[in-house]
């Protein structure tokens, strides 16, 4: 018995051993691929004739899996042309070799009988356009290990070799980085440099610059790009300047104690194209001070949030108003609450506020500058239009020299636009209404702030009366009425709305000068000052190391 359990054990063992090398062979992964660059030399030599012979020698280290195909991608955006193309393989024949251009990049693509075993291939190209002047010196810089390649790479030699042709003298000779040798080789030179490792995804350049001996095109740096935006700025404040110079023009504005006799809807177009859409804000105000439409707050609590709308009665008063006053009390009338202004009367208060300018125009205030502004804008954009086509031209044709011209003219296009100014432009009593208009808001605004501190009840009358006046202020905001208002409240005058301003339902609880925000707010006039800016961008174009690019396998 004995004997028979040990022959099924044997047979058992014998059995599994003949599974175990298969077994064993067989990866949970078998199409993975696993490679490194054990070795990658890169030979560049300089031709007299300024091109550049490169070979370059890839060591392929098999990890895991087998392959037969690898690519060499050269970058091609500092280059002019690459030719004399060649793959061939130490260990191993190469069956095909392909080439494709793709945006700056030419791929070289070559296919190997398929192995497991590492490989060599020697790549030889000739490329023109890699070297650079730069202020009398040439420079030739030569990304010999590109940031594409995503696998390791040890032992790295690029040797540069300048010939005796160009006759170099040592001293002249500056290189990047620290070369590991430099000695002498035909008359010329021969420069190495090591690195024994690169991680993933590290890059490795070399750079030789020496006085000029070839008349090839200047290179972009960042110097050339500082020097650019240097001439935009200076081009842009000779603008800005000229602007500022003809603002301080403006006369000195009459005392104005009294309340100006034209409407605030009209004021508000006169102030400039920044105020004209808080026309109809003040307009509803001014009208509702008046006696023409009653305003009514109502407050809903949800338990998500609670809303304020105000809602609009209008009573129009024939005798009081004007046609262009009556023609919005009309489109006002059909709606149901002030919200409704901003959303339904777009196209209406645009026209309006056209209508208005025109009126400002027939009167001498506001003159026509459509022509000359047409004008601006056209130089304007032809001469960013010209800034575009001299830029790319100077990118491609590598000319630094460019920024002298592209810099002045993107300050022209810039500044012109700035300082044509509006479209419609005040004359000189325009000019003088306009500085009336500000003083008289401005003393309205400061009149309200001192009566807040000295005589609250006198504030709390105050405000509603120039409250249309109030919204064509830059500096005032719903932070300003809410200071205004804790104030006045603080010293316990009573909350006693004007009679065109009523509360229903649970705003009756609101505080005096919250249903005064709620109100302006729905015209659209709560963010107060409006405020515009001007940013100009310039872009400049900097070269880095020709060559470069990635290299793999498959």
């Amino acid at each position: 018995m004995m004997r028979l359990r040990l022959l099924a054990l044997l047979f058992m063992m014998g059995w599994i051993s003949c599974f175990l090398p298969h077994a064993a062979g067989q990866s949970p992964e078998p199409d993975r691929k696993e490679y490194a660059f054990s070795n990658y030399d890169v030979t560049i030599h300089l031709r007299p004739d300024g091109a550049l012979d490169v070979r370059e020698t890839l060591r392929l280290d098999v990890i895991h899996g087998t392959f037969s195909s690898m690519y060499r991608e050269v970058e091609m955006n500092n280059l002019d042309s690459l030719s004399h193309v060649s793959v061939t393989g130490e260990e191993t024949s190469v069956d095909s070799l392909s080439m494709e251009r793709s945006g700056g990049d030419l791929m070289l693509r070559w296919q190997y009988p398929e192995r497991a075993k590492p490989a060599s291939f020697d790549i030889s190209y000739r490329v023109y356009g890699a070297l650079r002047s730069d202020d009398g010196m040439n420079v030739l810089k030569w990304t010999a290990i590109g940031t594409e390649i995503d696998v390791p790479v040890s032992d790295v030699d690029v040797t540069v070799m300048l010939p005796s042709e160009i006759a170099i003298p040592r001293d002249s000779l500056s290189l990047a980085p620290e070369p590991e040798t430099i000695r002498a080789s035909g008359g010329g030179w021969s420069i190495s440099f090591v690195r024994d490792s690169l991680d993933v995804g590290t890059g490795y350049s070399v750079e030789a610059t020496f006085p000029k001996r070839f008349d090839v095109p200047e290179q972009f740096d960042g110097l050339d790009v500082l020097k650019g935006l240097a001439f935009t700025l200076v081009t842009f404040f000779a603008f800005l300047g000229a602007y500022l110079i003809r603002r301080r023009r403006q006369p000195a504005p009459d005392v104005m104690a009294r309340e100006p006799r034209m409407p605030p809807y009209e004021a508000a177009r006169m102030l400039g194209e920044y105020r004209a859409p808080r026309m109809h804000g003040a307009m509803v105000f001014d009208l509702a001070r008046r006696g023409h439409l009653t305003l009514r707050a109502d407050k809903k609590e949800s338990w998500l949030n609670s809303t304020t709308t105000i809602a609009v009665d209008v009573h129009p008063n024939e005798s009081d108003l004007r046609p262009f006053e009556m023609e919005f009390l009309n489109e006002l009338s059909v709606l149901d609450t002030l919200d409704e202004l901003q959303s339904d009367m777009s196209t209406f208060r645009q026209e309006q506020r056209t209508e208005v300018r025109k009126t400002l125009v027939e009167r001498g205030w506001l003159y026509d500058r459509s022509r000359p502004y047409l004008q601006a804008s056209a130089l304007s954009v032809g001469t960013l239009v010209l800034t575009i086509g001299v830029t790319a031209w100077a990118i491609a044709q590598h000319v630094p020299a460019a920024v002298y011209v592209v810099g002045p003219l993107l300050g022209v296009s810039l500044g012109s636009l700035f300082f044509i100014g509006s479209r419609y432009a005040p004359t000189e009593e325009g000019r003088r209404l306009r500085a009336q208009l500000n003083a008289f808001i401005e003393e309205a605004k400061a009149d309200i702030e001192s009566l807040s501190e000295d005589n609250p009840e006198r504030a709390a009358e105050r405000f509603p009366e120039v409250l249309p006046w109030l919204l064509l202020s830059d500096d005032m905001s719903a932070a300003w009425i809410k200071e205004q208002g804790e104030t006045i409240e603080a010293a316990g005058v009573p909350e006693v709305l004007p009679a065109w301003l009523q509360q229903t339902g649970t705003s009756a609880d609101a505080t005096l000068f919250a249903v005064y925000i709620a109100a302006i707010t729905s015209t659209g006039n709560s963010g107060g000052a409006v405020a515009a800016s001007t940013a100009g961008g310039v872009a400049g174009a900097g070269a880095g190391g020709a060559g470069g690019g990635g290299a793999g396998a498959s």
